[in-house]
């Protein structure tokens, strides 16, 4: 009795193993209506990287002017210095062909001298956001 036991105590730990696994690399973006991360919009969850997030709503389309993030990979492929980048972008879709877009690397979210996007007015950016990406490869997986 205590074998089989012993069997469903092993499925167990390797069904939590996968759950984590998948949920490894899925973070957080908050976004704020204004500078310094004041005046929380929204928190965006599970976010994963290489899928654009729009923010179409009235609520959060063109008002957001500071963001940060946690939980995010902060390696990639797409970039020489293997470093992933969080995008911004003014059009929806994460169209690189209309309008501006910002980066940062990931990394910002556990390197205390990089700084997260505390004014997006000083990057011509602000109350303008309408998607973002967690970039890491050279392709992304989906909208």
């Amino acid at each position: 009795m205590a074998f089989g036991g012993s069997k469903t105590l092993t499925l167990a730990f390797a069904v939590v193993a996968a759950v984590n696994l998948l949920h490894a690399h899925a973070g957080y973006v908050e976004l704020f209506k204004d500078a310094d991360y004041q005046n929380k919009l929204e928190t965006v969850n599970g976010v994963k990287p290489m899928y654009c997030y729009n923010i179409l709503c009235d609520r959060l389309n063109d008002v957001v002017t500071s963001a940060r993030w946690g939980d995010l990979p902060e390696v990639g492929n797409m970039y020489k210095n293997k470093i992933a980048m969080i995008k911004f972008w003014e059009a929806s879709d994460c169209d690189k062909a209309v309008g501006k877009a910002r980066y940062w690397p990931v990394k910002t979210q556990s390197v205390a001298d990089l700084a997260f996007p505390s004014n997006f007015r000083l990057d011509s950016i602000n109350d303008a956001i309408s998607s973002f990406m967690v970039m890491t490869e050279g392709k992304s997986k989906g909208k």
